[in-house]
């Protein structure tokens, strides 16, 4: 696996010598981003240079990385929790976009976030959370948004 998503080398080494990638996507001010049409665009630079070496694009697991996820059952229950995380920072809108390697939400947002990578190509998504006490996203995420993402 190599993990990044710089167009004109790190995608052309994914293509060239990886099973998988771990798509991280900067914009120009070294912010994360992972807009769906981010998304798109990388992947569709790893296509080409999948094509340029003659490898099919498919063969290529595609991955994305959610460096903290928290989920609440609504947005009351969000801005709290964000609270306790982010002390003074709890009206940063976290919502369904990165943020400093974070993404925050109801489950439904979470599911329309993650459904949007997975339309964009994104196939396998790895999650951690910021408290390993938090048992609220992790029910969250196993009973509410993982079945609606896992079909995508």
């Amino acid at each position: 696996m190599i993990a990044g998503g710089g167009e004109r080398v790190t995608l052309r080494q994914v293509a060239q010598y990886a099973d998988a990638c771990n798509l991280i996507v900067f914009d120009r001010s070294g912010a994360h981003t992972a807009t769906v049409e981010d998304v798109r665009h990388r992947l569709a630079a790893l296509r080409r240079h999948c094509e340029a070496l003659g490898r099919p694009y498919e063969t290529v697991l595609r991955t994305h990385v959610t460096g903290w996820l928290i989920l609440a059952e609504d947005q009351a229950g969000l801005q709290a929790k964000l609270e306790r995380t982010f002390p003074g920072q709890a009206n940063k809108d976290f919502s369904g976009a990165w943020s400093d390697y974070v993404v925050a939400g109801t489950p439904e947002q979470a599911v329309a976030y993650y459904q949007g990578l997975a339309s964009a190509g994104i196939q396998y998504f790895i999650v951690a959370t910021q408290d390993a006490a938090d048992e609220e996203t992790i029910r969250l995420l196993a009973k509410r948004v993982l079945p609606q993402v896992a079909g995508t």
